[in-house]
C-alpha cells in the first residue's frame, strides 16, 4: 500500500498538487486505494490525467491496478476538506495521516496552519465521544 508521502514522491514536484488526501481505513489501520488532489491551475489537473490515466504506480507489487484518474464530484480544497468532521481530523492526527498541502513552489506547508486557515480544526478531548 502507498502512503501519502510515497504518492508525493512518485507523482513529482511537476505536477503542480497543492493538496494530496489519501483516505484511512482505522478499522482495517492502512490508507484506501484511492487519493483525493487538488492542483494549483486547470491546466495542471488536465497534464496530470493525461499523463497518469490508465498508468501503474512503481511500487505498487503485481501490477494489478492501473489508475483511474477521474474528476471529483466534490471541488476545490475548502469543499474536500468540508466533508472531514472536526473529530476525524483528531483521529487523521493520531494516524499520521493528515492532509499533505503544497505551496506554489511544492514546498509542504503545516497542515495544522492550514486546516485552520480552511476552518477546519480538529477536535479537542473534550470533543470527543
Amino acid at each position: 500500500r502507498y502512503s501519502q508521502d510515497m504518492l508525493l514522491a512518485e507523482l513529482g514536484e511537476e505536477c503542480g498538487i497543492d493538496f494530496l488526501f489519501m483516505p484511512y481505513s482505522f478499522k482495517a489501520g492502512r490508507s484506501l486505494s484511492y487519493a483525493f488532489l487538488n492542483f494549483h491551475a486547470p491546466d495542471f489537473a488536465s497534464r496530470f490525467k493525461k499523463n497518469w490515466h490508465r498508468q501503474y504506480l512503481r511500487a505498487h507489487s503485481g501490477r494489478t491496478k492501473r489508475l483511474d484518474v477521474t474528476e471529483a464530484t466534490v471541488q476545490g480544497v475548502e469543499a474536500t476538506l468540508q466533508q472531514l468532521s472536526k473529530k476525524s481530523i483528531g483521529r487523521l492526527q493520531r494516524a499520521n495521516m493528515l492532509p499533505i498541502f503544497l505551496d506554489e513552489t511544492s514546498k509542504r506547508l503545516d497542515p495544522f496552519q492550514e486546516l485552520c486557515r480552511h476552518a477546519v480544526r480538529s477536535s479537542t478531548r473534550d470533543d470527543q465521544v
